[in-house]
């Protein structure tokens, strides 16, 4: 007899089904009976559940804007603050017993695992080596960790003893794989073992380890993304699966190997059991687009715009700065709409499918646009009066997403565009509009994003993670295809939307999670630098036609912590 998870109003039987072929679960609302526990406005990462249920641990920004660890405890309905800001201190795991936290750590100038205990305040290293550590997590018996670390892209998942009244070291880390490679984050099943996300090509699997054997075995088929996964006492798993609708929570049967049960399906992230399986703890990432800001460049003048409604990620000025094209949010839904900044009037763009992120066309008559289309996400342009619909390029067949702004040849006959064509990694696309044709512009392992024209036309600008262990970077390539070359070299300083005026002066959004902050930056072609403001929230820029006013859409990122209440009851499957 084997023990079946039990969500509220839905019972799972599986009694006569294999466990290779469960059968789909009836269709129930699981949103409507999950409550939530917190809210972060200033979160900046995952959480973690104590087994109890009672205190909730994650980072956050709230002072200074820098990562800081905080304990929510749900009994009394507070925060406490663990650590100080300062640190780049993120990713904690609390101890099943809620003794100590672990977490990664940024001090000494290199990424360790460190640790706090939550009575005393007292905090020490765990690892003091230059490998980077990440996703911590606890065995449900608090007697073990387990990181992934080493060099990016050729990871791999370690475990040590730990001592559960001191949080001495008992043992020194071991790696679990046999080989490294692209590997995510683990957890610890009841039974010592782990389950953990790899990755290869464009799917992510969850696979089973043997920390001690280090024999490995496929839990699913590949197809779909699958991230972060924790497991039931019941050998019930839970993942987060990530796909055009963003990131959700499905279900796998006990035992089981194969693709996770179409329903439930809960919107969110990073699931944890608590209290022996009878609850599960999940965070939302949720970003709202606030405002827009037009930054005169010549004189320093500020003017917010404040379309009504909740705003997408990305908005775009108009050639002539007279117009701004936005999204909007409606529900499951975004649109494009026009306004007009003189008057504020304000109106739709006449396009019957979900789009969003539009850029102007040198001549102001034409946009291009991402496009919900069959499921994916699809790049078009159309006229501004919403005629004229042509696709370029889109995702069906594959797991391509072009859901990112794109940006116009400067003789309007080209565009370049992005998208996501493997877990972590991104190619940039030039469609030739006469003629439909679209060609790779970059085609490798890395993650490329937000290509810009540059003014004369003959190269394209990008931000890149080229440099390696996940830097951010500023590279130019010729547009007819060829090597990349740098323009801002690679550092953890997150640099996006670059764009290449022809004097040589390069303009980027520059954000620092340490200090908490976000710049507009021109670096001249001597290499003087000036940053712009400090614009919080500056999710992306882009400028008028004479480089005289810069918009850029302001968004607000909240984490919020949600709980689903699980039983159990017995049920049996055949071997």
């Amino acid at each position: 007899m084997a023990r079946s998870l039990l969500i509220p109003a839905l019972t799972v039987s599986l009694m006569g089904i294999c466990a290779a072929q469960a059968q789909p679960l009836a269709s129930t609302d699981v949103q409507s009976q999950a409550r939530l526990i917190a809210s972060d406005d200033k979160g900046a990462g995952d959480g973690s559940i104590s087994a109890d249920g009672r205190y909730l641990v994650a980072s956050s920004t709230r002072l200074k804007g820098q990562s800081s660890i905080w304990l929510f405890d749900r009994k009394v309905g507070t925060w406490r603050q663990l650590t100080e800001p300062g640190n780049g201190d993120r990713e904690p795991a609390i101890s099943p017993n809620g003794r100590f936290v672990v977490f990664i750590s940024d001090r000494k100038n290199r990424t360790d695992l460190w640790a706090i205990d939550t009575g005393s305040g007292r905090q020490f290293a765990l690892t003091e080596d230059s490998a980077e550590e990440e996703y911590p997590a606890w065995s449900k018996d608090g007697k073990q960790i387990v990181f992934t670390g080493g060099p990016w892209k050729e990871r791999n998942f370690y475990t040590f003893k730990i001592g559960q009244k001191d949080g001495r070291i008992l043992s020194p880390p071991t790696p679990a794989l046999t080989r490294t490679g692209h590997v995510g984050a683990c957890n610890f099943k009841a039974d010592g073992k782990l389950i953990c996300h790899v990755y290869q090509g464009s799917s992510g699997d969850l696979i089973e380890v043997d920390p001690i054997t280090h024999k490995e075995r496929r839990i699913t088929r590949g197809g779909w993304w699958f991230y972060k996964p924790d497991v039931a006492p019941d050998g019930w798993v839970a993942v987060t699966v990530i796909g055009g609708d963003g990131e959700m929570i499905r279900f796998m049967p006990a035992g089981g190997t194969g693709d996770p049960l179409p329903s439930p399906a809960i919107k969110g992230s990073w699931p944890q059991f608590a209290k022996n399986g009878r609850e599960l703890i999940f965070h939302r990432t949720v970003n709202e687009g606030v405002g827009l800001k037009l930054l005169d460049l010549q004189n320093g003048n500020v003017q917010t715009l404040e379309p009504a409604g909740k705003l997408g990620p990305s908005a775009a000025i108009s050639p002539d700065g007279t117009l701004v094209a936005y999204c909007r949010v409606e529900g499951d839904r975004s649109s494009v709409r026009l306004l007009r900044i003189a008057d504020g009037k304000d109106w739709p763009l006449q396009v019957d499918e979900s789009t969003c992120n539009p850029s102007w066309a040198p001549d102001g008559k034409r946009l291009a646009l991402s496009l919900r289309k069959d499921g994916h996400w699809a790049q078009a342009v159309v006229g501004t009066d919403g005629s004229g619909l042509r696709i370029l390029r889109d995702g069906s067949g594959t797991e391509w997403q072009f859901d990112a702004p794109a940006s116009w040849s400067p003789d309007g006959q080209k565009l370049a565009f992005a998208a996501n064509t493997a877990p972590y990694e991104s190619d940039l696309f030039v469609a030739d509009l006469p003629s439909g044709a679209v060609r790779n512009i970059t085609k490798d392992t890395w993650f490329d994003e937000g290509p810009t024209w540059s003014a004369d036309g003959k190269s394209i600008v990008f931000m890149s993670t080229r440099g390696g262990s996940w830097t951010w970077g500023l590279f130019a390539i010729p547009a007819a295809g060829g090597e990349a070359r740098v323009l801002v070299e690679p550092d953890s300083i997150e640099r996006r939307f670059p764009q290449l005026d022809g004097d040589g002066t390069v303009w980027w959004i520059e954000s620092d999670l340490c200090l908490g902050s976000t710049y507009l930056v021109r670096r001249m072609a001597d290499g003087s630098t000036k940053k712009f403001y400090d614009l919080p929230g500056a999710a992306g820029m882009n400028r008028t036609g004479n480089g005289k006013v810069a918009l850029l859409p302001i968004s607000r990122q909240r984490v919020e912590y949600w709980s689903l209440p699980m039983s159990s009851s017995h049920g049996s499957r055949s071997p």
